[in-house]
């Protein structure tokens, strides 16, 4: 059965496994491992087969874990962020978490594995950063036994907190044991020519390093090989390590390499500075049209393949080459070439993948996954412009962006103007990846966008760019900053009579004045934008402003303004034909009208509510309209309804995995259980909510559960 129909969700690199043989007696160990802890190490050297190894293991306890699978690593030549995890969760479980407020990233994602039959993979998390490894000690350590989500952690070393953690569940992974290089050869005959019997000699070269076996046996029948020999003999014992066997093992066969076809090294030497592999497409147009005439690609590729150079990704059309022969590439070859020859090379990959970044431009997010495998190299090739540039600047980006406006502001030599232009290109293709996925550089890069426009005399790229800087700020709660590029911004649109962007303008500025607390301002600015969405006959705005304007007077307990605006935003909003949306604003009617003591037209509005989520599918409107209806029911002195309400409302919440939501219904329904004075029931929904606040690590809310579980144990004791 193929993978794909045993798990609905899966991003793993099933190439690894070609070719892959032995390993069993740590295949047994870590299944083994995988039923009794929620999280498993593996270790060991660069290129033993971890990776591979944990590809194994996972196609073989796939059906453990039909829930899905998850693959992920770092992007870039960064250090692996917190961000990364989230963001293949996000690719592949669709789950919204990076477009949420960064602080409750942790528990989204923690959301999405706890009670799910799901595995993740994090590969290569030697080099984390401390936000890192803080967030997934608290994700692993909150899942404990029985949470069902599971990890696999891999890399040449693990952070202590991390080992610390995974205790005995973790295997330090070595060589391949002889029989298993003997296995190898009788499955790879047909491509090298080897025999069984030179099975001990290739282990005792190899030492059973899986990312060498291909490697030797390629040179197998050349001088090469007697080279190889006598380099790994002569090595002086103290230095003879198994990082240094691989090393001389390395550089001989790229020598060999070399002499068999100096276009293969040369292409190698190139894709070493691309990041998460190579598209097949990006091989011709990109690295191969920086070598010149000679073999046809496609035999030049295959060579990489056969020599252990390159893997490729038939599914994907991919060429990657394994983080130990790029870095070595990278240190030995590519930092070899002339200055001019590198940055030729590196102003035709950044201009490469500013094309790839604007493919963000027309997908909406649900569909980034499809073109996600080139992140890496797109992050790569923004980071190295804006370093460029903050190298010409003299000065940080974050620095430059302070200084724009005074007459210190550096000068910039003409000739940098192409990183200039590239610079804005990246920042405006990527503006709705940044202010949806909010990766760690959003700031930076988008920063460097508006300086790179401002000496371009770019007005319009500027203004446009410092909309999604005030946008991000938002997001990251820096709010003076927020507002004053929407503030710097605004004029130009005016000056331009774009009317559109000045709505929004205005209206973001009372959302950010709502949030700084100052409500008669925003709701000055409401106005101000919802006569001009009048004036422009905009009543997808007028209605969006009006709720807005109402969930002001909601918040300052004037339910009668508020409802008016509700009903407002209601009429305008009626022909648009979003249910959902027309969805929540009955419950906001439901919710004001509930306030203003008239519960049967609540209820009323709330049954419309749920009505219109039933008929858009919208199973998060639906709980949320339950929860008022049981809210409502409580306040009508019927407990029995209102648990019929709230026992809806959990199993929606249940089916879209929000554990701390349930803890809250829970908490409720505990709550009409003791009106109804059926203690063992309300005993039972309290320690449920109890329980799940202390799975999330939500210790103040798990005391109050208890406070009140302490309460009915002496009611009953009282009871005798």
């Amino acid at each position: 059965m193929a993978l794909e129909e045993k798990i609905s969700l899966s991003n793993l690199g099933l190439y690894r496994l070609e070719g892959f043989v032995g390993r069993q007696h740590s295949l047994d160990t870590l299944k083994k491992w995988l039923r009794e802890y929620p999280v498993i190490a593996i270790t060991g050297t660069s290129g033993v087969g971890k990776s591979t190894l944990a590809t194994a293991l996972a196609v073989q306890e796939a059906m453990r874990f039909e829930e899905g699978i998850l693959w992920i690593g770092a992007t870039g030549d960064e250090l692996f962020h917190f961000y990364d995890i989230v963001r293949d969760i996000e690719d592949v479980l669709a789950t919204g978490i990076t477009n949420q407020p960064k602080d409750t990233w942790t528990l989204r994602m923690l959301q999405r594995l706890y009670g799910y039959h799901r595995l993740l993979i994090i590969d290569e998390f030697s080099r984390p950063d401390d936000d890192a490894i803080d967030n997934l000690v608290s994700a692993i350590s909150s899942i404990g036994p029985g949470g069902h989500g599971t990890f696999i952690l891999i890399g040449r070393t693990l952070p202590q907190p991390i080992l610390d953690l995974v205790g005995e569940a973790h295997l330090h992974l070595t060589g391949m044991w002889l029989d298993d290089v003997a296995e190898w050869i009788t499955k790879h005959r047909e491509q090298y020519p080897l025999a069984p019997t030179d099975a001990e000699a290739l282990h005792r070269i190899t030492a059973g390093h899986p990312l060498l076996l291909k490697i030797v046996a390629h040179i197998w029948h050349t001088e090469w090989l007697d080279t190889l020999r006598r380099r790994l003999k002569t090595a002086a014992p103290a230095e003879n390590t198994p990082y240094d066997a691989i090393h001389i093992t390395l550089e001989t066969a790229l020598e060999a390499l070399h002499a068999e076809n100096p276009q293969a090294l040369q292409l190698a030497v190139l894709a070493s500075q691309a990041s998460g592999g190579i598209a097949a497409r990006a091989l011709h147009q990109l690295y191969w049209r920086h070598i010149g005439a000679g073999d046809p690609l496609l035999d030049v590729a295959q060579l990489l393949v056969k020599s252990g150079v390159m893997a490729y990704n038939p599914l994907k059309n991919r060429y990657i080459i394994h983080p130990l022969v790029r870095q070595f590439l990278a240190k030995q070859y590519f930092s070899q070439l002339s200055i001019s020859r590198q940055k030729q090379f590196n102003l035709a990959f950044t201009g490469y993948y500013v094309t790839q970044g604007h493919r963000y431009n027309t997908m909406p997010p649900q569909q980034w996954r499809f073109v996600d495998d080139d992140w890496g190299n797109v992050r790569k090739a923004f980071n190295m412009l804006v370093d460029g540039l903050e190298e010409s600047l003299g000065v940080t980006i974050e620095q430059g962006l302070i200084t724009l406006e005074t007459a210190s502001f550096p000068d910039l030599p003409p000739q940098i103007d192409e990183t200039l232009m590239l610079i804005r290109d990246y920042a405006l293709s990527l503006r709705g990846y940044l202010q949806y996925r909010h990766p760690p550089e959003a700031m930076r890069w988008l920063s460097a966008g508006i300086i790179a426009s401002r000496h371009l005399t770019d007005r319009r790229s500027e203004a446009l760019l410092g909309l999604s800087l005030a946008s991000v700020a938002y997001f990251l709660e820096d709010f003076s900053v927020s507002y004053h590029w929407y503030r710097r911004a605004l004029p130009y649109f005016k000056e331009k009579r774009d009317v559109p962007h000045v709505i929004e303008i205005t209206k973001s500025l009372g959302v950010i004045l709502r949030a700084m607390e100052n409500p008669d301002d925003a709701l000055m600015m409401y106005r101000q934008a919802l006569q001009l969405a009048e004036s422009a006959r905009d009543t997808a705005n007028q209605a969006a402003l009006a709720t807005l304007i109402g969930s002001l007077w909601y918040h300052r307990q004037n339910y009668a303004k508020a409802l008016k605006w509700y009903q407002q935003a209601l009429a305008l909003d009626e022909a648009s034909g979003d249910m959902a949306w027309q969805g929540a604003l009955h419950n906001n009617i439901g919710l004001a009208v509930e306030n203003l003591g008239n519960y049967e037209q609540a209820l009323e509005e709330y049954r419309k509510a749920e009505t219109l989520h039933r008929a858009a599918n919208n199973s998060a409107g639906l709980s949320t309209t339950f929860g008022n209806l049981g809210a409502c029911y409580y306040a009508l002195n019927q407990p029995h309804r209102a648990l019929e309400c709230y026992s809806r409302d959990l199993e929606i919440r249940e089916q879209l995995g929000n554990w701390l939501d349930m803890a809250a219904i829970l908490h409720n329904m505990g709550h009409v259980a003791l009106e109804l004075d059926d203690l063992s029931a309300a005993d039972d929904y309290f320690t449920r909510s109890r329980d799940l606040y202390l799975q999330f690590g939500q210790n103040d809310l798990a005391t109050e559960e208890q406070i009140l579980l302490d309460t009915i144990h002496d009611r009953r004791a009282r009871r005798g």
